[in-house]
């Protein structure tokens, strides 16, 4: 059987030979997921880096704290919990 070129069906034809409508909204009407997940990250990357600096010291010094079982103290549980009643009442 031997096939005719003007037979053979391109993309973006339908099969009475008309072409199909591109039903796309343009590209500025509208937002892609892409494009969304881009804008998402970004907004995280900024708040990451209006972050403080993490205070080194401070971090080692409360690790030794804990580890050596005297950064739990009455008055600081005290106060953790007086702040929490604060933030929650």
């Amino acid at each position: 059987m031997d096939m005719d070129m003007n037979d053979v069906k391109h993309p973006g034809s339908t099969a009475t030979g008309g072409e199909v409508d591109d039903v796309r909204k343009p590209a500025d009407a509208t937002t892609t997921a892409t494009d969304e997940k881009a804008f998402d990250i970004s907004v995280w990357v900024e708040k990451v880096r209006q972050l403080p600096d993490i205070r080194h010291d401070l971090v080692k010094r409360v690790k030794a704290e804990i580890a050596a079982g005297t950064y739990e103290t009455p008055e600081r549980i005290d106060a953790a919990i007086d702040r929490l009643m604060d933030e929650e009442f």
